[in-house]
């Protein structure tokens, strides 16, 4: 093999994966290697012949010519065998190919029953646009595709049964294409696909019609969408459809005379690419390439700009590659030919570099590493030394931005003549409305305008719509800066009318443009945090607090704050309602802080616990002084609350309930408290324990502060709501089974008396290191685990707990362990998940192996749950959540998008579960519910 192919391959994993399953082998030489445009040509011809009619096989033989193709054309653009412009062509050749016959399999496969009654082979009615780099024959290594679908019903009516109507037909011919195409199997994906183009995407359906395509932007056409159109071409599908709509679509792109009209709407764009969060300071490390200044973007943009504005008076300027405009517009002398002989040099070096970024790792990112190693390995496959490398490329950067801002000087002035409160909606405000970001100028403006009508009580006096005037344009760019500018604006609007008075929040966040920006960031990126937010404004109060951007409140502190705002209040309903707003201010600066990632998972889990076991002792401690009034104390009595589950494993989240018991000692053995009205234990604690379960549930002004789980008591529901200590050694030594001991190693006693805590952990010793019926306890906990994913599947690979291989797969795997091997050596019994995997490792009862990957599992688990229970009530859906919270969940896991953390997810649930496999016996099929306590079903599974 030669020096470079090796070198190449090395550089960059995905082309040796690649190589790997095209050839079987690494070591192969450049001359076993066919030609590009041979091996483009035999996976296009070898794809044709492939049949349409399995879907299966289809996918297979999408993915299998991706590879063939991807690994010739990549390795022959590093090899310098191709130009940047013969890699980019093959790469959008293939695409084609590629799209086409996805089509015609989705005909095939969406007609059967002879609904549909034409012919693969002639697909009439149906087309595919290609937009942007695939349009313009541009397309880079690891691109997704940007597609608008168009149909023409009576066509399309004639081709199918009297059953079927076009639309719907069209809709879900479509859908099936998409799934063909970026469905991840385990031959990979042919190509992640766009149908955001599409006129009006958040309310149009995914295939229209051609007349209402045409419609929409002879009414609405924004100019981007005439800059955009400029690449369009018809890549699959009916070629006749297609250029009928393109050829329709002229006069939108092209207008007659000279179109200095636009040069308002090109500044604009070129303001949303300034404030773009890729578009900083000129770097190398961490620079896009294609978004960043001096960027592919800018050279893009130079071009279809002066497209536009001369582009309707001369025909000539209307091609849709790149570089060929630049040449033609220096033709023409609309740029100087020196200018454009400087960007199309840059362009093919970006692209270059472009490709060489998303060959390390087949992802679709246009960013350089911050990391040397990887920079180096692109620099690799560039042919050069990192250092030069790095100058090359900044010196690229430099000269691309200094012509573009020959071309588009900034305008300073430009923002300042923005109110976004005028009356009558004009044409230049809804402009900058959708400049910074709004889908829907003209509802933000009827929003804005029900602001100022003083309808609320935020707004109701004139100095309050005063302050709101001047703080408007700074509020409506942080909120344009969300992924869903629109949805946050809406649930600001649920927060200010849920405000007394609106004068003191509107100067605040004058004052504040820190708190702005993390008010548009909860509103935009956690529905549900937000929702709690427009439901308890005051809670907003809390984020004023000094120590918020400091360091986390210690337990002294919570209990300091509890303390003095129940003790202020006259009444117990007022101290329920004190002990509400306490713990409701922290728990939601918790998530705020977890939000705006100045909290680590790990660190979220151990704050929302303190808290949950302040305010439980807090509440518990009125509780028992209201018992004791009416009916006196036991002498030396011992008070304590085992928190089980998450609550005992200090792994609580956000939407977490407390699974606790109550556990008194009488170390004096009295039969009756010594109040004016005694009563027995059982009965004292009792209504101890109710009155804390009230305090901490029920509904009050406040709302409720805990939802709570009382089942995991000895004898569950039937069983006293407190127990003596004496009875519940008792209970789990003599009748308690294999899930309640398991439950038990996350049991962790916390109170006011410390020796009664002592006393219950050397209790639960005793009872955990008394077992040894190993076989039984693997038996038990296989079976278990089958019962539950019987009763409980998984919705996807996101429903964290359920999923197989999930946190219940690790759980069990830490807790089943622990009662093998408690009673050989006791310092495996620790309430910690991943401190009982750690120390089962330690002591020799798990393999190192099994001991890192369960506890690494564990890790990802726990920080993707702190996330999602945050933001979501439900399992999180990558296809309907917002971009923001996507890329949250990313930067969690620390992965470069959601696929690849779906991907992650997938590897490491069935690692976790050929893991327990291996450590479980397998399940007895007949076991019947009962004999493995089926309230395990009822939530008992911690």
């Amino acid at each position: 093999m030669s020096a470079t192919l090796a070198a190449i391959l090395d550089a960059a994993p995905h082309l040796h994966d690649l190589t790997m399953k095209v050839h079987g082998m690494v070591e192969i030489e450049p001359s076993a290697l066919s030609t590009m445009p041979d091996a483009v040509a035999e996976a296009i011809q070898t794809l044709k012949a492939s049949p349409l009619d399995d879907e299966a096989a289809v996918m297979t033989a999408l993915r299998v010519a991706k590879q063939n193709a991807s690994l010739a054309i990549a390795l022959a653009d590093r090899l310098g065998q191709s130009t940047v412009d013969e890699t980019t062509q093959a790469l959008s050749d293939f695409a084609d190919a590629a799209i086409e016959h996805a089509v015609r399999a989705s005909f095939v496969l969406e007609g059967r029953g002879e609904r549909w009654l034409g012919t693969p082979d002639a697909v009439q009615g149906y087309c595919v646009l290609g937009m942007g780099k695939l349009g313009g024959g541009e397309l880079n290594y690891s691109s997704d595709i940007d597609l608008i679908i168009l149909f023409d019903p009576e066509t399309l009516d004639a081709q199918t049964s009297d059953k079927m109507e076009a639309g719907p037909f069209a809709v879900r011919v479509t859908r099936r294409l998409v799934r063909l195409l970026q469905e991840r199997t385990g031959d990979g994906y042919v190509f992640r696909t766009d149908l955001r183009l599409r006129p009006d995407p958040s309310s149009t359906p995914l295939a229209l019609s051609i007349d209402g395509a045409l419609n929409y932007y002879e009414a609405q056409g924004r100019t981007w969408e005439r800059a955009a159109m400029i690449k369009a071409r018809c890549v699959a599908g009916d070629q006749g459809l297609g250029a009928q709509f393109l050829k329709a679509i002229k006069p939108f792109i092209w207008r007659r005379h000279l179109d200095y009209a636009a040069i308002d709407a090109i500044r604009s764009i070129k303001r949303r690419i300034n404030a773009h969060k890729g578009f900083g300071a000129i770097t190398v490390p961490g620079h896009d390439v294609k978004l960043g200044r001096g960027g592919i973007r800018e050279i893009e943009f130079f071009a279809q700009t002066q497209q536009l504005i001369a582009g309707g008076r001369n025909p000539a300027l209307r091609m849709i590659r790149t570089k060929e405009a630049l040449r033609g517009l220096a033709d023409l002398q609309w740029i100087e030919p020196e200018a454009a002989d400087t960007l199309c040099v840059a362009y093919n070096q970006l692209r270059n570099v472009e490709h060489c970024i998303q060959m390390l790792r087949d992802e679709q990112t246009h960013r350089l590493p911050q990391d040397d190693e990887d920079r180096t390995n692109v620099a690799t496959l560039m042919g050069q030394e990192l250092a030069p490398f790095d100058e090359a490329v900044r010196t690229t950067f430099e000269s691309v931005h200094a012509q573009f801002q020959a071309l588009f000087p900034d305008d300073p002035d430009e923002d300042a003549r923005f109110d976004p409160f005028e009356e009558d909606p004009s044409d230049k405000l809804a402009r900058q409305l959708t400049e910074l970001g709004y889908e829907q100028p003209t509802d933000v403006h009827r929003l804005l305008q029900g602001w100022m009508r003083g309808r609320m009580n935020a707004t109701a006096t004139s100095a309050a719509r005063e302050r709101l005037r001047a703080l408007g344009p700074d509020l409506l760019r942080a909120f344009g800066q969300t992924d869903r500018p629109e949805v946050a604006l809406r649930s600001l609007d649920r927060f200010l009318n849920g405000l007394p008075a609106g004068l003191q929040f509107f100067s605040m966040l004058e004052s504040n443009p820190a708190v702005m920006g993390l008010l548009a960031r909860i509103m935009g990126t956690a529905p549900k945090l937000a929702d709690t937010l427009a439901h308890r404004p005051r809670l907003f109060d809390a984020l004023l607090d000094p120590r918020f951007f400091g360091s986390l409140p210690s337990r002294d502190s919570i209990r300091a704050d509890l303390e003095r705002a129940m003790g202020e209040a006259p009444t117990y309903e007022a101290k329920l309602n004190a002990s509400r707003i306490v713990g409701q201010e922290h728990h939601f600066l918790i998530g705020v802080r977890l939000l705006s990632q100045t909290l680590t998972a790990g660190e979220a889990s151990e704050a929302y616990t303190d808290l949950a076991e302040e305010t439980v002792l807090a509440l518990l401690d009125l509780a028992e002084a209201d018992v004791r009034e009416k009916h006196g104390c036991f002498e030396g009595a011992c008070l304590s609350v085992l928190g089980m589950g998450k609550l005992g494993s200090r792994e609580l989240t956000a939407s977490s309930d407390l699974d606790l018991l109550l556990i008194y000692d009488l170390p004096n053995g009295q039969a009756e408290s010594d109040g004016a009205r005694p009563i027995a234990p059982s009965q004292y604690y009792t209504r101890v324990t109710q009155r804390l379960i009230s305090a901490l549930s029920a509904p009050t002004a406040e709302g409720v502060l805990y939802e709570l789980d009382m089942r995991l008591r000895p004898s569950g529901n039937a069983g006293p709501l407190a127990t003596s200590l004496t009875a519940f050694e008792r209970y789990q030594i003599g009748s308690a089974r294999t899930w309640e001991h398991m439950a038990l190693t996350r049991a962790r006693a916390f109170g006011r008396d410390g020796e009664g805590c002592v006393a219950i952990h050397e209790a639960i010793e005793r009872i955990l290191t008394g077992r040894s019926d190993t076989d039984k306890v693997r038996t038990d906990v296989a079976d278990m685990r089958a019962l539950l994913e019987r009763e409980k599947p998984a919705k996807s690979v996101f429903d964290l707990k359920v999923t197989p291989g999930g946190i219940i797969d690790v759980e069990f795997i830490a807790q089943g362990m622990q009662l093998c091997h408690a009673h050989a050596n006791r310092s495996v019994l620790h309430t910690s998940t991943e401190e009982a995997l750690l120390a089962l490792q330690d002591e020799g009862f798990l393999s190192a192996d099994d001991g890192a990957a369960l506890a690494s599992a564990h890790r990802l688990y726990g920080t993707l749950s702190q996330i999602l229970r945050l933001c979501l009530d439900g399992v999180f859906d990558p296809a309907t959540a917002a971009p923001s919270l996507r890329r949250l969940v990313t930067q969690a896991c620390d992965l470069p998008s959601v696929e690849t953390v779906k991907t992650h997810l997938e590897h490491t649930q069935a690692d976790v579960r050929s893991r327990f496999t291996r450590l479980f016996v397998a399940a007895n099929d007949d076991r019947s519910r009962s004999s493995l306590g089926g309230d395990i079903l009822e939530g008992k599974n911690q």
